[in-house]
């Protein structure tokens, strides 16, 4: 199964290395038990050449490519109040608040 994880900047680190650990163990578990269960092709991806996480960490990322993938995970940016994204927003003049979901306070609220 092809897996897709949409790495975007300031992701919450736990919340990212938990998905890809999951996966890992996943397909690891498989393989130790002998599982003929098609295995978990994992890929981390981006919009952007380079993501770097709430705590400062820069991810490896792949542009996303070779075919659709049968699923896309998207872990939790590391904003724990909506304050400081609309804040971040506004500075790099995005218009992603308005376009998603109105003001913004209702994107971190999600």
């Amino acid at each position: 199964m092809k897996i897709f994880v949409l790495a975007l900047n300031n992701v919450f680190d736990t919340g990212l290395s938990t998905v890809l650990d999951a996966f890992q163990t996943a397909n690891e578990l498989a393989e130790m038990s002998g599982l003929a269960s098609p295995r978990f092709d994992v890929k981390i991806v981006s919009l952007r050449s380079k993501v770097v996480t709430a705590q400062g960490l820069t991810v490896p990322v792949e542009r996303a490519g070779g075919g659709a993938p049968d699923c896309v995970v998207v872990p939790a940016i590391g904003y724990k109040m909506p304050e400081p994204l609309e804040k971040d927003w506004r500075r790099r003049k995005c218009g992603m608040r308005r376009r998603c979901c109105g003001d913004g306070r209702n994107v971190a609220r999600r």
